[in-house]
């Protein structure tokens, strides 16, 4: 999104609440330094014990600090669950139009998605924004 932003396309990062608690402060930083770039967060629900992950369940970060019995199954379970933002991320495309979507390889259920709409996506490879 930095990336994207730096060189002049409003970029949106599409995230859950606990994870825009971690992008909050750095894309901040990012825009008070460059203030004429056009970034911002969308927060999509996820309610993961719903979904049957533990509280606050929303990214491998958590599964790794997470010393339960079970702990093993939770990435899977994490993976799957991803698509509960499908019907989200389809409004949100709907709704704004956007030049194209990139999402982790993680949401292979993205391109459906973009196809849908006829959106370009680009697959992100990678750990981290930053």
């Amino acid at each position: 999104a930095k990336l994207f932003s730096s060189r002049g396309a409003k970029s949106t990062i599409i995230t859950t609440p606990n994870n825009s608690k971690i992008l909050e402060k750095p894309i901040e930083a990012f825009k008070n330094h460059n203030p004429d770039v056009e970034i911002g967060i969308k927060i999509f629900d996820f309610p993961s014990v719903e979904l049957g992950l533990p509280e606050g369940c929303e990214n491998a970060d958590f599964i790794n600090t997470y010393q339960k019995p079970d702990s093993g199954d939770l990435f899977l379970k994490l993976l799957f669950s991803t698509k509960y933002m499908k019907q989200q991320l389809e409004k949100f495309i709907e709704t704004t139009k956007p030049s194209c979507l990139v999402a982790d390889m993680f949401f292979p259920w993205a391109t459906e998605s973009t196809e849908k709409y006829g959106v370009p996506r680009l697959v992100f490879h990678g750990t981290s924004f930053f």
